[in-house]
């Protein structure tokens, strides 16, 4: 993971440096506050833009995948890590970190070849924000499946933090444990989209 350590690295400078512009730019409009979805699609912009620059510095592999996001690649071990750029949320039942998903889709590495020489898992590189749009959160974890919730989750595996802010407590867990709820608390149904792999991504 030490690469991946330095790609956080790389990412928070990143957002260090160029950050205030998000800002900046809602600023131009009264429209571009009327919601939060404008700030979080400037936010997840300047992230896949960092992961890119980061990618390329430190001999990693970024593809880009239907809806927007993108793939990190690393081998590891003898295995072809395929993490996706996600934004995550904190459970407040368990204070874990939470992806909600509406499909099995990224659980399919589709740029994978068949007679690829390593074997792949798919994994997340997940960050989180705070009201201001900064960087809070990174950090690494396995996709190993979804909830069963009527909003079905990432399911993830252990999780590796890649840097964390030290606003909130760390995750106690694994990962996400489902529990049973009918709808996103917090969250209006107009400020949650879905991107093409069946992730959906909130404002």
């Amino acid at each position: 993971m030490d690469r991946l350590h330095s790609l956080a690295d790389e990412l928070r400078e990143v957002f260090s440096e160029r950050g205030h512009a998000i800002d900046k730019a809602l600023s131009r409009d009264v429209a571009f506050r009327r919601t939060k979805r404008p700030k979080s699609t400037l936010v997840r912009e300047l992230v896949l833009t960092g992961v890119e620059g980061a990618t390329t510095k430190l001999g990693l592999s970024c593809i880009p995948v239907v809806g927007g996001s993108c793939d990190v690649q690393d081998i590891v071990e003898g295995v072809d890590r395929r993490f996706r750029v996600l934004k995550a949320g904190i459970a407040p039942e368990t204070g874990e970190y939470d992806i909600v998903a509406s499909s099995d889709a990224i659980l399919t590495v589709t740029e994978a070849e068949p007679d690829a020489l390593f074997p792949t898992e798919r994994w997340v590189l997940g960050y989180t924000v705070d009201d201001e749009g900064m960087l809070v959160d990174l950090f690494a974890a396995k996709v190993l499946g979804l909830s069963e919730d009527s909003v079905p989750r990432l399911v993830l595996g252990p999780v590796t933090e890649l840097g964390l802010s030290g606003s909130r407590p760390t995750p106690t867990g694994g990962g996400f444990h489902p529990v049973d709820e009918d709808d996103l608390e917090g969250m209006d149904a107009g400020e949650v989209g879905e991107d093409e792999d069946g992730l959906a991504s909130g404002a």
